[in-house]
């Protein structure tokens, strides 16, 4: 005869949930100031995307329609235009990000921003 073990499925209530102390930091670091100028220094193809992208919030599909390109190549285009700007933001800011992207620590080194 055989055994086996049930495990026992603890579920968490949204009560014990509320009395969880928040560890987040309630002031987000907002860097919105200090990407233009960042942007500035990129090709003239990821500038042109990343400000009507971004900045002016045209859809990736309309900027598409507008420069005569495809949908697919504006999403990679955007793609390696922020993989640059993370660079050179980086670079210049000491930020660092944790495994999703977010910013959450910077080192004031000589940024100008």
């Amino acid at each position: 005869m055989t055994f086996t073990a049930r495990k026992k499925i603890n579920t968490v209530t949204e009560d014990v949930l509320k009395a969880l102390p928040d560890t987040r930091d309630p002031t987000p670091l907002d860097f919105s100031n200090c990407l233009k100028p960042f942007i500035t220094q990129l090709p003239s193809k990821y500038q042109d995307i990343l400000l009507k992208t971004t900045l002016e919030k045209v859809s990736q599909k309309d900027y598409a329609k507008a420069n005569n390109l495809t949908y697919a190549a504006v999403k990679s285009r955007v793609q390696r235009a922020r993989k640059l700007l993370k660079e050179k933001f980086v670079a210049c800011c000491g930020i660092q990000t944790d495994n999703y992207g977010y910013v959450i620590a910077t080192n004031n080194k000589n940024c100008t921003c």
